[in-house]
């Protein structure tokens, strides 16, 4: 019985492995919640004015990990 508490799963444990799953979830949260930014302002700029140069994959660190999100560059045709 003695072997089986002090080799089994502390509570600190627990608390780790739920942390860094949380990270993980809230990092792809964040990530789709920029690319869906990106999104909206694609679809409601000035076509006229700001046209489609590039979408580049950007790599940025934040509290819940690295993420990669893609990314709309624009061109000012008017400066």
């Amino acid at each position: 019985m003695q072997d089986y508490i002090t080799n089994g799963v502390t509570l600190k444990d627990i608390e780790q492995s739920l942390f860094r799953h949380m990270q993980k979830e809230y990092g792809q949260l964040l990530q789709q919640l920029l690319e869906d930014i990106d999104h909206t302002l694609a679809e409601k700029r000035d076509k006229k004015r700001y046209a489609l140069k590039d979408k580049r994959m950007i790599r940025t660190q934040t509290m819940f990990g690295e993420l990669e999100v893609k990314w709309n560059y624009y061109v000012d045709r008017e400066k």
